[in-house]
């Protein structure tokens, strides 16, 4: 009987012990998958804030007016760079996805500002076509 007693004790403790340290563990998991989160939107927001003032929509619009097709293609395949102050002393997640955003969001801006500035470089070329055949046809 006290043998019965002492392993009832032991395995009651050990299962005690076990339930102690799983709720320990899922408690420090939960801690550490809401600081990834925490560090994954952070890192989203400020690359998107970044992007915003980096990429200089009118700079890009004016100079589509003025390269044609090269600019809107330019745009697409040029791989912008962040600043290197916005990702110093950050963990190794945040600058996987802060580059990534920050790479996508300044591609579409930069994309979306040229091909609205050849678009309209081609309709006032267009314009200007067709105004000096008007010309030539009075003439």
């Amino acid at each position: 009987m006290k043998r019965f007693c002492f392993f009832s004790f032991v395995v009651v403790l050990s299962v005690y012990s076990i339930n102690a340290h799983a709720v320990q563990f899922q408690q420090s998991t939960s801690n550490t998958s809401s600081t990834v989160e925490a560090t994954y939107q952070q890192a989203l927001l400020d690359a998107r804030n970044d992007a915003e003032t980096f990429t200089k929509g009118l700079n890009w619009f004016l100079d589509e007016c003025c390269s044609g097709l090269f600019g809107p293609l330019y745009a697409v395949l040029d791989t912008p760079t962040p600043s290197i102050d916005s990702l110093l002393g950050k963990p190794p997640e945040y600058v996987e996805i802060y580059t990534d955003e920050f790479q996508a969001k300044t591609r579409a801006k930069r994309t979306r500002f040229s091909l609205i500035g050849t678009g309209t470089a081609a309709v006032v070329n267009l314009g200007v076509l067709i105004a000096a055949l008007i010309i030539v046809e009075l003439e």
